[in-house]
């Protein structure tokens, strides 16, 4: 969608693709049994208790923060933003690019 925010709470599929303009996303209880594909331009993408097997997530101003219920191999590319979260070896991929976003994970 084009304005305003998106939200999910308990939500289980096979795939997630979710596309916003201004507005943020949020994830609550939100399974995707493969793959999480979220794009923003303007807004936050929060993750509460969510997970995938594998997530890419890009936002030109916005953080991702939150928290997954798996460990991660983090791919973090950005401008001026910083990445905290985990280091890991093993898990799902999770690849985040932001233009000024920060990122703030944990499992």
């Amino acid at each position: 969608h084009s304005v305003g925010s998106t939200s999910l709470e308990d939500v289980q599929c096979e795939d997630l693709n979710v596309r916003a303009s201004t507005g943020g996303v949020k994830l609550t209880s939100t399974i995707a049994n493969d793959h999480m594909d979220i794009k923003t331009t303007t807004g936050d993408v929060i993750f509460n208790d969510s997970d995938a097997a594998s997530l890419k997530i890009e936002t030109d101003t916005g953080d991702v923060r939150g928290n997954f219920l798996s460990p991660k191999v983090v791919f973090f590319d950005s401008d001026t933003g910083h990445g905290t979260f985990p280091k890991e070896t093993t898990g799902g991929v999770c690849d985040i690019k932001t233009d000024t976003g920060n990122a703030n994970l944990t499992w």
